[in-house]
């Protein structure tokens, strides 16, 4: 069980990573990390900061008898969760992570989450069972 999860982990930093470094070589703007070390602790910390929102967000949709999230619920939630941790970044670090606003943050969650479902399908880490819509649970 932990191996999955860490590796699920393992594998939202490497796109926030490769996001990061992507935004810097592209000069977009979103990210000022001056060095590679700085680059993958602020990965490492967006991706902790989204996965507290997410697995709180998780709880919520669990407790709303939804059993399969879905790729679609999953996109929106995971998105949602990136921004919101790239605020929280922006305000944490506001020499670092140079994103204004929720709707920027918004579209670089959103690359980012096509970049980890990106990954996870090359590395088969998906549930080949996973629908598109979200799945309720009967009672």
């Amino acid at each position: 069980m932990w191996s999955k999860l860490l590796r699920g982990h393992a594998i939202c930093a490497a796109a926030t990573f490769i996001t990061i470094g992507a935004s810097q070589v592209l000069s977009l703007g979103a990210f000022a990390a001056p060095s590679v070390l700085v680059a993958i602790g602020l990965a490492l910390g967006l991706t902790f900061f989204a996965s507290i929102v997410f697995w709180g967000a998780a709880v919520g949709l669990y407790l709303c008898n939804i059993g399969k999230p879905g790729v679609a619920l999953h996109t929106v939630l995971t998105s949602v969760t990136g921004a919101l941790a790239i605020c929280l970044g922006a305000m944490a670090f506001p020499t670092v992570v140079l994103v204004g606003s929720f709707a920027l943050a918004l579209g670089i969650g959103f690359v980012n989450t096509m970049l980890i479902w990106l990954i996870s399908i090359s590395l088969g880490t998906i549930q080949p069972n996973l629908g598109f819509w979200p799945e309720f649970r009967s009672k």
